[in-house]
């Protein structure tokens, strides 16, 4: 049982990891969209302005900045959310049961998100930086400094700025995951009994990519808001209120068309990639 525990810890570390490298350029540009429309003053410009402006002021490693940030803290949240999971199930007398199988995500996504929080204020941090004139940074410029200057300036309270939206995403992400992947696929297979196992994989795991694209935006939305630099502190409530009386609903925690299409071009593919990756590690660590 713990040698199995531990294979799922790490192939889930090492499949989150992964994907989460190769969609950071779209989690860039989500990032900057986001805080383009928090400025103060400032239009939210489409998707295709934030890229144009990303590149002409910091060239094309604007859009690996922080790559390093976002890999350490899929190592730590994606190696936390599967481990923990699993773990959780183990100790039930009835792990195929869906209300367990809810049960345990949704208090692994809790625990994943508390966990890696400092890490995903650190990411939002850096690519706010990266968006300030040079004259108004303050020098977040890798992981260790990000987290050291936190620390020194604000508190170690800060490094858990938005934890309450980040345990809510994490929790919706992991339903996604866990449960509609796996009952996904289960269905499929029934419906597609001649298909390829590969095949089967693959649609399963975009239903799970579009429902966790669409659930987890709101409260991806409202962690941006709360760790950025410069942010009210003000509850999850209240946060919420004053972007849907600024912007309404749709536009508020769900960016409009533009916030949410952005969102999901790097959403979906990194849900795609995980489950994918995860899939493919059991099966050949098997």
């Amino acid at each position: 049982m713990a040698t199995q525990l531990l294979r799922q810890l790490v192939l889930g570390g090492a499949g989150s990891c992964a994907s989460a490298f190769l969609v950071h350029p779209f989690d860039v540009v989500k990032l900057n969209l986001q805080l383009r429309g928090m400025a103060p003053c400032a239009s939210e410009g489409s998707q295709e302005n934030v890229i144009l402006r990303m590149w002409r002021t910091g060239g094309p490693g604007s859009f690996v900045k922080g790559a390093g940030t976002a890999v350490a803290r899929q190592a730590v949240f994606g190696t936390t959310r599967v481990g923990t999971f699993h773990w959780l199930l183990s100790l039930s007398n009835n792990p195929s049961s869906a209300g367990v199988k809810l049960a345990c995500a949704s208090l692994s996504g809790i625990i994943a998100g508390t966990a890696s929080n400092p890490l995903d204020v650190a990411l939002v941090r850096i690519s706010q930086d990266s968006r300030l004139p040079k004259e108004q940074r303050k020098g977040y410029t890798n992981l260790r400094r990000t987290l050291c200057l936190m620390w020194k300036e604000e508190g170690p309270r800060s490094l858990f700025a938005g934890v309450v939206p980040n345990a809510m995403r994490s929790v919706a992400l992991q339903i996604s995951h866990q449960v509609v992947y796996t009952y996904a696929k289960a269905s499929l297979v029934k419906v597609l009994p001649n298909q390829k196992k590969n095949v089967v994989q693959a649609a399963a795991s975009t239903v799970a990519a579009l429902i966790c694209s669409f659930s987890t935006m709101p409260c991806d939305t409202l962690k941006t808001a709360q760790m950025r630099r410069g942010a009210k502190r003000q509850n999850v409530a209240a946060c919420a209120a004053a972007l849907v009386q600024d912007k309404g609903v749709w536009r508020g925690l769900w960016g409009g068309w533009g916030g949410l299409g952005a969102y999901a071009a790097r959403q979906a593919p990194h849900t795609v990639l995980t489950l994918l990756f995860i899939d493919k590690l059991n099966a050949l660590f098997r």
